[in-house]
C-alpha cells in the first residue's frame, strides 16, 4: 500500500502518535520519502491531511480498514466543501493511485485493456450502426453526434444506452441553446443545427428566408454562416427568438438535451493513463491539477443546465471556461509545439499532466495523426462521405479502421501490443516522479 502523509498533527494528539506509527512502520521498509512511500503491498493508498478543520477525514482515514473503504472516504471528501485545496490534494492522491495501479500491472506483465474510440460522426446513423456492428467493447464517444445533416434521431437511439460519451462543441451550443441563450442558438443553427431542427418538425422556413435576404444585403466577403445568422439576429430578434422558444419546448429535442446533459461528460481518463478529449485545446496550464480543474468546470455545466432559466451571464461565464477545452486560443501552450514539431516538447508537455498519451477527434486529418508517440488525431473525416472509422488502443497495439466502399473495414497498425505495453513501461515511472514532485511543491510539509 501507498502511504500518502501530509503535514504535522497536533502535539499529543491520537491522530499524531497514529501518523508517527504509521511513518516508523513505513522507514522499516522503504527509506521514507516525503509526502509519498513507495507501493508496500497490495495498490492503494492512504491520504492523511493535517489539521483540525479537517479532523473528521482524518479519523475516518485511520479507521479505513482496506484500500476499498479508504478511497470511498476520499471520494466522499472530494464532493464536501472542504475548500479547493483539499480537493485538489484528494484529487491528486486518486490520480497516484490510478498512476501506480497502473504500475503493478506493467511489472506483472499483465495485457492492458484494448478501447474503441469513435471520432465526430455528424449524424451519420449508418456508418455508426456499422461501426457498433463491426466492434465488440463499449466504445469511447468523442463528441459532435449531430448537425449538419439529417439522422439525428437514429443517431440518438443507437447512442442512447452507451456508457462513455464525450461533449463535442456541437453538443455544448445545442445544450446552452437548449437553455435560452440565443448566441449559442444562431451558433448552433449556423454549424448545422438547423437539419436538426427541421428534423424534429420545427419550422426553419421564416428564418431560412430571412437569411437569404440578409445575404443578398452583405458583400461577398462577409457572407460567412456565422456573421450572416449574427445579422439576422440584428434585425429581426422575435423571429430568432420565436424559434429558440420553439426548439426549447419540442419534445425530442428536450429528450435529446436531458440526455446529453445527464450522460455526457468533458473528458474521459481511462486505466492505461490515457485522455480522451474531443479536441486537442485542452490547456493553458500544464500540470496533474488539470482534471481537478476539468471536474469543477463538469459540475458547473451540469448546475446550471439542471437549472430552468439561468441567467445569461452565468451561462456566457460557463462558456467561456469551456472554451478553454473546445476551442482553440492564442495562449495554448500545445499548439505552437506541434506546428514546430518539437516531439520532445510534446512529450514532456503530457508528462506535466500526469498522463500516457491524449486521443483527439475534432480536427480533420487523412491519416491518423501521431506526435511524440502520445498525442493522437483520429478523425479522419469519414462522416463526410457516410463512411465510418474507428480508433483502437490498448493490449492489441494502436490500430485505425477505415471503412472502405465495400462497407468493410480496413486496419491500419501503428503500433503493435509489445510496443505499446514497452512504452508505457519506460514511462510510468517517469510520470509518477512528476506527479508526486508537482505535489511537493504544491502542498510542501510545514
Amino acid at each position: 500500500m501507498a502511504i500518502l502523509i501530509e503535514g504535522k498533527a497536533p502535539p499529543g494528539s491520537k491522530w499524531r502518535r497514529a501518523v508517527d506509527a504509521l511513518r516508523k512502520a513505513a522507514r522499516k521498509l522503504k527509506p521514507y520519502v516525503p509526502l509519498l512511500l513507495a507501493p508496500l503491498g497490495p495498490v492503494g493508498m492512504v491520504y492523511l491531511v493535517p489539521g483540525p478543520a479537517v479532523k473528521e477525514l482524518d479519523v475516518k482515514l485511520l479507521r479505513a480498514s482496506s484500500t476499498r473503504e479508504i478511497i470511498e472516504v476520499l471520494r466522499a471528501y472530494k464532493k464536501c466543501e472542504g475548500g479547493e485545496a483539499l480537493k485538489s490534494r484528494i484529487h491528486l492522491a486518486l490520480h497516484l493511485r490510478k498512476l501506480y495501479r497502473l504500475r503493478e500491472k506493467l511489472i506483472r506483465g499483465e495485457k492492458l485493456p484494448t478501447h474503441t474510440v469513435i471520432p465526430d460522426l455528424h449524424a451519420q446513423a449508418g456508418a455508426l450502426a456499422r461501426i457498433l456492428g463491426a466492434i465488440s467493447d463499449e466504445p469511447i464517444l468523442e463528441g459532435d453526434y449531430f448537425d449538419r445533416r439529417y439522422g439525428n434521431l437514429k443517431v440518438f437511439n443507437l447512442l442512447r444506452k452507451k456508457k462513455i460519451i464525450l461533449w463535442g462543441n456541437h453538443e455544448t451550443k445545442f445544450m446552452f441553446a437548449m437553455r435560452g441563450d440565443v448566441y449559442a442558438f444562431i451558433s448552433w443553427m449556423a454549424n448545422g443545427g438547423a437539419y436538426f431542427l427541421r428534423e424534429c418538425g420545427i419550422n426553419i422556413d421564416p428564418i431560412i428566408k430571412k437569411y437569404t435576404e440578409v445575404m443578398a444585403k452583405m458583400p461577398e466577403k462577409d457572407q460567412t454562416i456565422d456573421k450572416i445568422f449574427k445579422q439576422v439576429l440584428e434585425e429581426d430578434p422575435p423571429l430568432v427568438k420565436g424559434l429558440l422558444l420553439d426548439a426549447m419546448d419540442n419534445s425530442k429535442l428536450r429528450k435529446i438535451f436531458r440526455w446529453l446533459a445527464k450522460a455526457g461528460r468533458l473528458y474521459h481518463l481511462d486505466e492505461n493513463g490515457i485522455l480522451y478529449l474531443h479536441s486537442l485545446v485542452p490547456l493553458t496550464e500544464a500540470d496533474p491539477e488539470v482534471f481537478a480543474r476539468m471536474d469543477k468546470l463538469q459540475a458547473d455545466v451540469r448546475r446550471v443546465l439542471k437549472t430552468e432559466r439561468p441567467s445569461m451571464e452565468e451561462l456566457v461565464e460557463i462558456q467561456n471556461r469551456l472554451s478553454l477545452y473546445q476551442d482553440a486560443r492564442d495562449d495554448d501552450l500545445l499548439f505552437p509545439l506541434l506546428i514546430k514539431g518539437e516531439e520532445a516538447e510534446i512529450k514532456r508537455y503530457v508528462r506535466n499532466l500526469g498522463i500516457m498519451g491524449i486521443v483527439y477527434a475534432h480536427t480533420v486529418q487523412p491519416e491518423v495523426r501521431v506526435h511524440a508517440k502520445c498525442l493522437f488525431g483520429i478523425d479522419l473525416g469519414m462522416s463526410t462521405e457516410d463512411r465510418g472509422s474507428y480508433f483502437v488502443i490498448g493490449r492489441e497495439g494502436i490500430k485505425s479502421y477505415r471503412e472502405a466502399a465495400d462497407g468493410k473495414f480496413a486496419e491500419r497498425q501503428i503500433m503493435t501490443g509489445a510496443d505499446f505495453q514497452k512504452l508505457q513501461s519506460e514511462e510510468i515511472d517517469l510520470i509518477i516522479e512528476g506527479v508526486k514532485n508537482y505535489f511537493a511543491r504544491k502542498f510542501p510539509i510545514t
